[in-house]
């Protein structure tokens, strides 16, 4: 489990280029990439906790991969609990 995301949004950082850090760890927007899928194949609408649970980090790493990725929304965007916060896709 990783605790922080890597310096480059779009990379794994794993030091191959110049603006990556080495820690190896994904960048928001790949965790919201990931995220994405993952609510495709279980229903469009899940709540910050249970993903949070599923992608074995801390609900404030998904609220912030929710926020770095185009397509992803919380609902409601503040105010409530990770239980009743709702993360759903745009369109869908």
């Amino acid at each position: 489990m990783f605790t922080q995301f890597g310096n480059d949004p779009f990379s794994w950082n794993l030091g191959e280029e110049g603006g990556e850090d080495g820690s190896g760890n994904p960048g928001a927007n790949i965790v919201g990439s990931a995220i994405g899928v993952w609510l495709a194949l279980n229903g469009y609408k899940q709540t910050v906790a249970t993903i949070a649970t599923v992608f074995n980090l801390p609900p404030a790493m998904i609220r912030e991969a929710v926020e770095a990725d185009y397509w992803l929304l919380l609902s409601p965007e503040e105010g409530a609990d990770d239980d009743a916060t709702f993360v759903e896709s745009e369109g869908m």
